[in-house]
């Protein structure tokens, strides 16, 4: 599969006093985790932004299919020096009145290099 970058920017993690962890890009959009029967998702949502704990900040990838057939992407979220990844078989929830979207967590870690270089192959 042929991929390239959607999108790229700046992120920040917050948690909620319950302990559910809400991610912003670009200071602009939420979006909210939360764990369903069937596995992890990924919805947005507009909270109280003095309820929120930030945890960590840094630069993120979105990378997705070249293929407008394929909506699957990754998410790469810096972590230190390295990016770890998030996968996403049905695409990114785009609009604030998309459900949400299933989410896949992997202990894949990667160098910014090795994410550029493998959209080009």
């Amino acid at each position: 599969m042929e991929e390239e970058l959607k999108s790229e920017g700046k992120y920040e993690l917050f948690t909620t006093p319950g302990g559910k962890e809400i991610v912003n890009f670009d200071k602009e959009e939420f979006y909210l985790f939360s764990e369903k029967k069937d596995g992890e998702y990924i919805s947005s949502i507009d909270p109280d932004p003095n309820e929120l704990n930030s945890r960590a900040t840094g630069k993120y990838f979105f990378v997705g299919a070249k293929s407008k057939d394929n909506p699957g992407g990754s998410l790469y979220l810096e972590d230190g020096s390295e990016y770890r990844k998030l996968e996403f078989p049905e695409g990114f929830p785009t609009k604030k009145d998309d459900p949400g979207k299933k989410i896949r967590r992997t202990n894949d870690r990667f160098k910014k290099e090795e994410i550029l270089k493998n959209m080009e192959s």
